[in-house]
């Protein structure tokens, strides 16, 4: 999923790249002076700059050597750490623009504050392919060389309740008190994260679309982090204790961070 998710996003990446060196004489293609030894423009490497939300995060840690594998020998890329600071991002892709890159790969902040970045790339025409958090619609239709890669999380969020659903229909003993209704908890990621507001709905939704009655005994955000997620099932149990039959969690982070205080 994840190799496939990548090949994606640099297959966009170099389409949009290609596209706006053709221009030779743009603002977003390349100068063939940028760094020394390249070819003539229309034959060098393409450049992309990329900015990460911030480097400590585990997914996207996988995100960034998923992208670096992928583009080995048809694109150079210059990824940077946002530091989980919106104003930082900013600055960066202020740096791209100087550096006068093909293209950008945005892992956004902030979703809501991307209509900055876009204006900034339109100005310079440099095409940018935003990941894992979407804009709103609105900034998407500021321009027509913005595009988006991403898992969809009504989909990981099905298959995240579906896995619940199995192992309920095959474990009646996972009903602790046999009222005949699950009752769970909910690990959710960063607020206003379309991918934590999605997983989040449909996995519930799966749930109760196979017939089973579900309880939200408790409810709180872990930021994706595997500590946090810890530190919140620790909660969640010296508050519910063993009313507790199902723990989701919107990614594996906070999962695996749950999966401790339950070992005892």
């Amino acid at each position: 999923m994840k190799k496939t998710w990548m090949t994606l996003l640099i297959t966009a990446c170099m389409v949009v790249a290609a596209g706006c060196s053709s221009g030779g004489d743009s603002a977003g293609g390349s100068t063939g002076t940028d760094t020394g030894g390249q070819k003539a423009a229309g034959t060098e490497t393409p450049k992309i700059g990329v900015a990460i939300y911030k480097f400590d995060d585990t997914f996207m840690t996988g995100v960034r050597n998923a992208m670096t594998a992928a583009a080995e020998g048809i694109a150079t890329l210059d990824i940077v750490d946002s530091q989980n600071a919106q104003p930082t991002q900013n600055e960066k892709v202020d740096l791209f623009v100087s550096k006068k890159y093909n293209a950008m790969a945005v892992n956004p902040v902030d979703r809501t504050a991307a209509g900055v970045i876009i204006d900034k790339a339109k100005a310079a025409n440099i095409p940018v392919v935003f990941l894992n958090r979407e804009p709103v619609a609105e900034d998407m239709n500021k321009w027509d060389k913005v595009y988006y890669v991403g898992a969809k999380a009504e989909e990981s969020g099905t298959i995240s309740g579906q896995l619940i659903v199995d192992y309920w229909k095959a474990h009646p003993e996972a009903d602790k008190n046999g009222d005949g209704k699950l009752q769970y908890v909910m690990l959710k990621g960063e607020p206003g994260h379309q991918d934590a507001e999605l997983r989040t709905k449909y996995s519930v939704q799966a749930i109760q679309d196979a017939g089973i009655e579900v309880e939200a005994l408790a409810e709180d955000t872990a930021m994706w982090d595997r500590v946090k997620g810890q530190e919140k099932m620790q909660a969640f149990l010296a508050s519910h204790g063993d009313k507790i039959e199902a723990v989701l969690a919107n990614n594996d982070d906070m999962a695996l961070g749950a999966i401790e205080p339950l070992r005892h």
